[in-house]
């Protein structure tokens, strides 16, 4: 394990002889060579204007020696004052929890056979719960949780393997009940895919969850399970196919008195790609997701104030022809709403390439009111270029503070940024702040979870760093910072 603390700032040396070396990649040609260095010129020059209102930060990091499994999800949670928690699966297929403040190390499934993966994990009072998905010859899912207190593992727990469960796994947790919504491919009618639910009650006394209940029982096909934890019910979300294979719908089931409900369908939708994420903005309900309509994407939400009976939409005209990369969404606990996205501006048949090229930029917009009206979406990486992209960003919010941390490839290798504002969204800082030495290493997010965290005056963030140019191994990557 390596232990690194340094203040960091926008402006490095370092950084500027990378661009150069960058746009000596580009191309081999004499002219594209002269461009180049006119370029890099124009920033040296811009970078030493500058300077004088460099912002420095301090960042602390440790690198992990476990190789980490990069197609597995993985988490960072906060617990108590001090202790930081990361969840991953390594390259032999143990799933671990290691403590980063203390370095302990705890590996979960000790005793399996066959491929663990599909990890997904919460933390909730003075336990850590943790679900996966196992392959044999047969599939299943399987819970275990580490006690905090007790610093101990229980055994593991089959879940279900009557339902042939996937790689998609979602949980949530609700007074003395875990729920957990997954997809499965138990055919019925044919060929299909369903959404599947289940929870462990806190007065199980033979250590089982309930039998799953097949929640899209008059769909075709159910893909991406979301939970989201209210405060009377628990609420989980899924695009559906009908059986006509043609109209796909947003629908939601909420578990009350101790039952889930029948489904509600919010509105028909597009065709849904990768990203559907939930939030609760005091007692609203928010529900954001990527669709396409005839090939051309967008981005959309819908909300409800009645405990998900009635639903109201709004689309994001502002992202139509933006093809996400990346989506996450955070709020302050109060009113304020903040949505995060990257993403690769498509060209409309016949017209010119759009201003950003063809390369993923990082995108905001923010809401003052829970959601109702919103801001126009506007860039969010200080770079004059567009020739290397930036993607997968990460969020945390907290008051009127909102902190955003990205992939970002300026420097030819993928590196990590970061901005912030104080005021809510409307204003951010006039240049990115690096939080690694620029141009030295490949470090990455993972581009499904958001593992950007805030606690006491601090910021936490997992990310993997690979060994070499190679791509091949990576290793678990923790930073600590702080804001001036």
């Amino acid at each position: 394990m390596v232990f690194v603390r340094r203040s960091l700032s926008y402006r490095s040396k370092k950084s500027r002889m990378n661009f150069l070396f960058q746009s000596f990649l580009v191309s081999a040609s004499m002219d594209r060579i002269k461009y180049a260095l006119t370029v890099c010129f124009f920033v040296n020059f811009l970078t030493l204007f500058v300077c004088s209102t460099c912002v420095a930060i301090n960042v602390s990091s440790k690198i992990f020696p476990d190789v980490v499994d990069l197609k597995i999800p993985r988490y960072i949670q906060v617990y108590g004052a001090k202790d930081i928690l990361l969840t991953y699966a390594d390259s032999k297929n143990n799933i671990s929890i290691v403590n980063a403040t203390t370095n302990k190390k705890w590996i979960v499934n000790t005793k399996h056979s066959g491929f663990d993966s599909g990890l997904v994990s919460i933390i909730s009072g003075d336990n850590v719960f943790l679900v996966w998905r196992r392959k044999t010859n047969e599939k299943s899912l399987w819970f275990s949780q580490f006690n905090l207190i007790k610093q101990t593992i229980g055994e593991p727990i089959l879940v279900d393997k009557t339902t042939r469960p996937l790689t998609r796994i979602d949980m949530a947790k609700l007074g003395g009940k875990l729920f957990l919504l997954w997809y499965g491919e138990l055919p019925h009618r044919g060929r299909n895919y369903s959404m599947y639910a289940s929870y462990y009650p806190n007065d199980s006394k033979t250590n089982t969850f309930s039998k799953p209940v097949r929640l899209t029982k008059d769909y075709k096909w159910a893909i991406y399970p979301r939970l989201l934890k209210g405060d009377k019910g628990v609420y989980a979300f899924t695009e559906a196919i009908r059986y006509d294979n043609k109209t796909h719908e947003l629908v939601v089931a909420k578990f009350e008195n101790n039952e889930w409900q029948p489904l509600r369908v919010i509105g028909k939708i597009g065709v849904m790609s990768l990203f559907l994420r939930a939030i609760k903005v005091q007692n609203r309900i928010c529900v954001f997701w990527f669709n396409f309509y005839d090939g051309e994407p967008v981005t959309e939400m819908a909300y409800s104030d009645d405990g998900g009976v009635t639903w109201k939409r709004h689309v994001f005209e502002d992202t139509r022809g933006l093809d996400l990369t990346g989506l996450h969404v955070a709020s302050n606990g109060k009113n304020r709403l903040y949505v995060v996205l990257s993403g690769v501006r498509l060209d409309k048949e016949g017209a010119e390439e759009a201003q950003e090229g063809k390369k993923d930029l990082v995108y905001f917009m923010y809401s003052g009111d829970g959601g109702s009206t919103w801001s126009s979406l506007r860039p969010l990486r200080h770079y004059p270029f567009t020739h290397t992209r930036a993607h997968i960003p990460n969020i945390v919010a907290h008051d009127d503070t909102v902190v955003v941390v990205w992939n970002d490839y300026r420097n030819i290798r993928g590196n990590l940024y970061m901005n912030y504002s104080t005021d809510g969204g409307k204003t951010w800082q006039d240049h990115d702040i690096p939080l690694e030495e620029p141009g030295k290493y490949n470090t990455r997010l993972h581009w499904d979870v958001n593992n950007l965290k805030y606690k006491n005056g601090k910021y936490y963030l997992l990310a993997h760093r690979f060994e070499s140019d190679l791509l091949e191994k990576a290793h678990p990557l923790f930073i600590e910072f702080r804001l001036p």
